[in-house]
C-alpha cells in the first residue's frame, strides 16, 4: 500500500510497484479491495486525494509528474496538470488543485483549475516540502531544510506565516476544522497535531515503525504502515 485518504464509506490509497501500480478502494470498515485506476509503464502512482466525485492522484514519470483524475467509481482517467520532476503533494477546495513543485531545494506552492488549465504560483520557500492542505481561506504545507517548517498564506498569495516548527523530517500534512496533522521520524515515527493557529504541536500517535500517509475524518487518525502494509486507525486524542 501506499499513500491513502478516506470519505464518508470508503479508503483510497495507493497500490505502486516498479512497473506501475493501482489506485484501489475499499470500504472503511473492511471488505474486498478493488483497483479504480492502472498506473502505465511510463511511472507509479505516487499520491492522491479526493473531492465528491473523483480521485486526483499523481504519477511519476521520467521527465516530470503527471497529476490525473480519475472518477471514484473508476473509468476514464484524465490529465489535470503536469508538474515537476520530483514527487508531487496535493490538495483541494471546490474550484482548484493545489501542489508543491519541488526544485533544487526550493520550492513553489501552486494552483490550477480542477479541469485543467495553466498553474499560478501562490508563494515560494526554501528547502523541499512533504505535505500541503487548504481549507476554506488558506493554504497550508511543511517545508523540510535544518528543520521542518509548518506555514500558512492565502489561497490567492501573499504573506506567509510560520506556524510551528520541529526537528528531523515531517511529511504528510492532512487536517480537519481545527487542527493540522503530519507525522514526523525522529525515535520512531510521532503524528502529530497543532492547531490551525499555531503553536506547540501535541502528540496524537507515537512510536510507530514507518508512516506513508495519513488521513483523518470526524472521529480518527488512519495511517499506512510501509513496513507491515497494514492501514490503521486511532481516536484523534489517544495514543495505541
Amino acid at each position: 500500500a501506499g499513500f491513502v485518504t478516506v470519505d464518508d464509506s470508503h479508503v483510497f490509497w495507493v497500490d505502486a510497484s516498479a512497473t506501475g501500480g493501482h489506485i484501489r478502494r475499499a470500504p472503511k470498515t473492511g471488505g474486498e479491495s478493488f483497483a479504480i485506476a492502472t498506473a502505465t509503464i511510463e511511472g507509479p502512482p505516487v499520491r492522491l486525494t479526493i473531492d465528491e466525485q473523483h480521485v486526483y492522484w499523481s504519477q511519476s514519470a521520467a521527465q516530470f509528474d503527471n497529476l490525473l483524475r480519475t472518477p471514484k467509481l473508476g473509468n476514464e482517467t484524465a490529465i489535470v496538470a503536469q508538474g515537476g520532476v520530483n514527487e508531487q503533494h496535493m490538495a483541494l477546495d471546490n474550484q482548484f488543485l493545489y501542489f508543491v513543485f519541488n526544485n533544487a531545494g526550493s520550492l513553489d506552492i501552486r494552483r490550477t483549475p480542477k479541469s485543467g488549465g495553466s498553474a499560478v504560483s501562490l508563494a515560494i520557500d526554501v528547502g523541499t516540502s512533504h505535505g500541503i492542505a487548504v481549507d476554506e481561506a488558506s493554504v497550508y504545507w511543511l517545508s523540510v531544510s535544518s528543520k521542518t517548517r509548518l506555514r500558512r498564506a492565502a489561497k490567492t498569495g501573499g504573506q506567509v506565516t510560520l506556524l510551528a516548527e520541529t526537528t528531523g523530517r515531517s511529511f504528510a500534512l492532512t487536517h480537519d476544522a481545527q487542527h493540522l496533522y503530519f507525522a514526523n521520524e525522529g525515535n520512531g515515527v510521532v503524528i502529530y497535531r497543532v492547531l490551525k493557529s499555531g503553536g506547540e504541536p501535541e502528540v496524537v500517535v507515537a512510536g510507530q515503525d514507518e508512516v506513508l500517509d495519513i488521513a483523518v475524518d470526524d472521529c480518527c487518525v488512519y495511517w499506512v504502515d510501509a513496513i507491515s502494509r497494514q492501514l490503521w486507525r486511532a481516536a484523534k486524542q489517544s495514543s495505541p
